[in-house]
């Protein structure tokens, strides 16, 4: 039997907010709750909506030699240590150390899957992604969440069969080394958009 989990279909859903935390009044940038389990209840739903926990398997189904590849590769850091295990389990990347990463870039993996397995073994950041098109895909990667100022924009193009990672700065509103997607001013209002409904101030 295999190890691996059972593959889901549509993996890939567009980030959507949660209500019940953009109904809440701001002061200065950060909602105003009264009760700590709604509180707790609305960012589990905001998290559930919002972001993206791409697998291995998302964009493309692994072969069962890769599968099995993977089930030997090793590493002795202590990410590996401590995630191997939920890594196996769900083939989730946020599980894979970055040493691990670098190796599964040399599998038969989606370009998309490449690119964000790429900037991991080669940076070693914990990214949080979003989905911003299902359609090329189009995947947003936050490098952190507490310093917001540079964001990945992992584009595929599928009529080229081509992903690139480009990356973009939220409040200069520049692309890096002048580098644009296809697209990019359509890109730039979809990143807008789902971040004015959630990370940054919203009226209602």
């Amino acid at each position: 039997m295999s190890r691996f989990p059972t593959k889901k279909k549509n993996m890939l859903k567009i980030a959507a907010v949660s209500r019940s935390k953009i109904s809440k009044e701001t002061r200065r940038g950060i909602r105003v709750f009264t009760d700590l389990r709604e509180a707790v209840s609305s960012m589990t739903e905001h998290n559930s909506l919002f972001y993206y926990n791409p697998r291995i398997d998302d964009l493309s189904p692994l072969s069962e030699a890769d599968k099995k590849k993977i089930t030997r590769l090793d590493c002795k850091c202590n990410d590996n240590r401590k995630f191997r295990a939920k890594f196996l389990e769900t083939l989730e990347i946020r599980y894979c150390c970055r040493h691990l990463a670098g190796k599964i870039t040399e599998l038969d993996i989606h370009p998309l899957t490449y690119r964000i397995l790429e900037h991991k073994a080669k940076l070693n950041i914990r990214e949080r992604f979003a989905v911003l098109s299902t359609e090329q895909p189009i995947i947003l990667g936050f490098p952190s969440t507490h310093k917001l100022q540079w964001v990945n924009v992992y584009h595929y193009n599928r009529k080229r069969e081509v992903a690139i990672r480009f990356s973009y700065h939220l409040f200069e509103k520049k692309w890096s080394f002048g580098r644009v997607p296809p697209e990019g001013s359509a890109v730039v209002v979809m990143i807008e958009d789902v971040l004015a409904a959630t990370l940054f101030r919203h009226q209602v």
